[in-house]
């Protein structure tokens, strides 16, 4: 229940509990349960009838031991990563606190609670508000209204314990700020009761290495590190008794290597604190360096046009377990959307997904679009939630302190669907500017509905994002393409200096899959249009009347929902592993801006133009640098690697029609061994010739 947790809330909670959060309260009678878990009745394998549709209220119990040794040296913390909706707990009778939101994570101080030498109780009562409630309405919980996902109830993930030293680490949280290695690394320390302590640190980044199974690894530690830092960096604070410190440290990386989905580079900070010369702490995180800005009405990625982003969506649901997903499905599933639908972009449902989520999206290469629940919200609505009950915005800091340093999550998104206009308006602009003030390295925006082609909220969102399901459920039923198309063509007109990204557009198979082949021709039609007003081509060049930025199939895999049962809007069954027909077209057309071909195509009317690479003769030295001869006038060669980031513009400064690179980049280091692209460019900004560049030392 939404009860002020005050003295009298919270005893009224109490006498309404018969004792449960009483250390003796007989609880043999109870069922022994694994978490996490959710409390619904699952059904049979995508029955249409849906899992069981519990919204209610649940007790836990759960006895445990700690370490006595722990109790003059540890402080310890209790962690939550996801309960749906409203969790209270207790340790050992006390009350330690409340949580209202499914899908972040809080944490609570259990240092002094604890009982070091006997048993402890843990209780936990989880109150699932339904959804169209009364309750629920009034108080505009996230989301209120009856969505198209289930409303699992329970401890949905992890719940762990963390005992560390009373002098420790906190965060550490990383901002990229330009494309040259300059990174700002904000830090923040505790001393737990302790005397005042100089303590001396020591903060070593290196490359990440997730090669083989390494890339399942939930824990991040020094067997994800590889080779010796490329950057160590000492310093000491004064750390005074139970307080908190922060520091910030501005870190230029050497020869930085930028984040993309075609070449996810990422490092590890690791973070040591030590006491007269004795390590106190240590804290690791993985993090990678992007940037990310606008320009007229396309995205620039670490300096350069972004990749066009082509994905899906995915919802945090199984045919066996609802939403208690574990680490190992997960990556199982965002391996399927990268490899098998050739996805380099995913949109995770309408919420905050498990926070490994983001750590293998980081090591796949998949952009990710990250949002909260505030779904088919309304003006009043808005309003509770902006002016009296702050949970929408606890629950947007929760999601981005949570996700800070995954250079793959480019978009925060506030609202999906939402009604009124200048309610709306003003939500979008409180969170939006908590957002920059916080973070300032991602895209804000919502997702409206298709319908309106002229709605004036996008105006205070960075980008237009935007739901398209022309013949489906707007316009004439069954014609995709050419509807698609005019709605992009007004879209832009209305918005003409805002990126367009198409946030949902999709189909059902049914359950029968009887419709299938209406599903891959939505698909096929719709994607038509939006081909042909992409920001890139499948060349990967630039497309001058380009404005769409990316687009998300609804969704990858079917799953559960109030509203049918069965959603039936996947392009794979709930195995993981049937196929549908759409499923073979989304892999076969996003193929096309995912994949990097052996050999670039050459067009245009350079066709005289030779590329001599390193001359070498056998008992000479080789010669560093490659050669454009027969060039235009006022030609230019651009170099790029195959992360797509520009590494080299050369000009022909003399009269004799070559260009000559000396494997350098911007800042005159010699580029490394490797693969890469050039684009050599007339005088009328025309692309006349590309080509591949391989070198080898």
């Amino acid at each position: 229940s939404i009860t002020k947790r005050d003295a009298t809330g919270i005893a009224n909670i109490e006498t309404e509990s018969g004792g449960r959060y009483q250390i003796n309260y007989n609880d043999s009678s109870w069922s022994a349960i694994s978490i996490p878990s959710v409390e619904n009745i699952m059904c049979a394998y995508e029955s249409t009838s849906g899992p069981e549709d519990y919204q209610d209220g649940v007790w836990y119990r759960k006895y445990f031991i700690v370490d006595s040794t722990w109790q003059e040296k540890k402080y310890v913390t209790l962690v939550f990563l996801g309960v749906n909706y409203i969790t209270d707990v207790w340790l050992n009778g006390n009350y330690l606190g409340y949580h209202e939101g499914g899908y972040t994570p809080f944490v609570f101080d259990i240092t002094d609670l604890l009982d070091y030498t006997g048993t402890n109780v843990l209780a936990i009562r989880v109150d699932n508000i339904p959804w169209e409630s009364t309750e629920a309405y009034n108080n505009a919980i996230l989301p209120y209204k009856k969505c198209d996902w289930f409303n699992y109830t329970g401890i949905l993930r992890d719940v762990y314990i963390v005992a560390q030293n009373r002098i420790n680490i906190v965060r550490a949280d990383i901002k990229t700020l330009d494309n040259s290695g300059n990174i700002d690394v904000n830090m923040v320390f505790y001393n737990y009761k302790t005397k005042n302590s100089l303590v001396m640190f020591k903060l070593e980044i290196f490359k990440a290495d997730f090669s083989g199974n390494k890339i399942t690894n939930t824990i991040i530690n020094d067997a994800v590190i590889t080779g010796s830092s490329v950057v160590t960096k000492n310093f000491n604070l004064t750390l005074y008794s139970n307080s908190v410190t922060s520091r910030k440290e501005n870190i230029n990386i050497p020869s930085a290597e930028y984040w993309l989905p075609s070449n996810p580079s990422l490092y590890i900070l690791r973070l040591t604190s030590y006491t007269n010369g004795v390590i106190v702490d240590r804290y690791y995180t993985q993090f990678g360096l992007r940037t990310i800005k606008i320009e007229e009405t396309r995205i620039i990625a670490n300096g350069t046009l972004s990749p066009f982003l082509v994905g899906v969506g995915r919802h945090e649901d199984s045919a066996d377990k609802g939403a208690a997903v574990s680490p190992t499905d997960i990556f199982n599933d965002l391996y399927i959307i990268k490899n098998s639908l050739n996805c380099n972009f995913i949109r995770t449902g309408h919420y905050p997904n498990h926070p490994i989520t983001y750590k293998y999206a980081d090591r796949l290469g998949l952009v990710s679009y990250c949002e909260i629940p505030v779904v088919w919200f309304d003006g009043t609505e808005f309003d509770i939630q902006r002016t009296q009950r702050y949970i929408a915005k606890q629950i947007w800091r929760e999601m981005i302190y949570c996700n800070f340093n995954s250079p793959s999550i480019w978009f925060w998104e506030a609202i999906n669907e939402g009604g009124s206009g200048t309610q709306r308006a003003n939500f979008i602009t409180d969170l939006y500017n908590d957002a920059y003030s916080i973070d300032g390295t991602r895209l804000i925006l919502q997702a409206t509905a298709g319908s309106d082609l002229a709605d004036s909220t996008h105006n205070v969102c960075d980008i237009v994002g935007i739901n398209m399901y022309y013949g489906v459920f707007y316009g004439s039923v069954g014609n995709y393409y050419t509807q698609t198309r005019d709605a992009l063509i007004e879209l832009n007109s209305n918005f003409p200096n805002k990126p367009v990204l198409v946030t949902e557009f999709g189909n059902w198979s049914n359950p029968d899959d009887s419709g299938e082949a209406e599903q891959e021709l939505t698909f096929t039609e719709t994607f038509k249009a939006f081909k042909e007003f992409a920001v890139k081509t499948i060349d990967g060049l630039l497309n001058p009347d380009g404005f769409v930025i990316g687009c998300i199939w609804w969704n990858a895999f079917n799953w559960y929902t109030p509203i049918t049962g069965l959603q039936t809007m996947g392009a794979i069954h709930m195995d993981k592993t049937t196929f549908k027909p759409v499923a073979y077209k989304i892999a076969d057309e996003y193929r096309n801006y995912t994949y990097i071909p052996p050999d670039y195509i050459f067009q245009g009317n350079l066709d005289n133009v030779l590329v001599y690479p390193n001359p070498w003769v056998e008992g000479q030295s080789s010669v560093d640098y490659i050669t454009f001869k027969y060039l235009t006038k006022n030609s230019i060669v651009r170099i790029y690697n195959v992360a797509d980031s520009l590494i080299k513009e050369l000009d022909k400064e003399n009269e004799y029609g070559f260009i000559r690179w000396e494997l350098d980049d911007y800042t005159g280091r010699k580029v490394k061994p490797g693969v890469y692209i050039y684009y050599i460019i007339d005088e009328n900004l025309n692309i006349g010739k590309s080509g591949k560049i391989i070198i080898i030392k």
